[in-house]
């Protein structure tokens, strides 16, 4: 059986031999797919490091890669915006609440908006 790594249903799928699965073990977060017979781990880099570093050559859907680089992507935008603060913040789109918001709202709305790909601007 060839050693593969894959994104599926937000999860990373390792197939491998019966004989690996104390390495596979070595990955944090691991749970054993009856239905698959495969190793799933969270959709995080770390699993993905792991399983890259013990699993020297495997291969790598380029679906999960993306994946990877998209969750790369942002957590970079959120050090950005802690690192310029929230102290004085405006939103850039209406708020959905009654109330004037307090900065670090306006801030994890701003990040959340932008994560989600909900502002034209983004």
């Amino acid at each position: 059986m060839s050693r593969s790594i894959q994104l599926i249903e937000d999860k990373i799928r390792l197939t491998c031999d019966y004989e690996e699965r104390h390495i596979a073990k070595l990955v944090p977060g691991y749970t054993w797919n009856k239905k698959a017979k495969r190793w799933d781990y969270p959709l995080n880099n770390e699993s993905y490091q792991g399983l890259i570093r013990n699993f020297p050559g495997i291969q790598v859907d380029p679906k999960l890669i993306q994946a990877i680089q998209a969750i790369a992507d942002r957590e970079a935008t959120i050090r950005q915006a802690k690192m310029q603060g929230w102290e004085g913040v405006e939103p850039t789109e209406p708020m959905p609440i009654k109330t004037k918001p307090f900065g670090h709202q306006v801030l994890g709305y701003e990040l959340a908006c932008k994560i989600l790909g909900v502002f034209k601007s983004g």
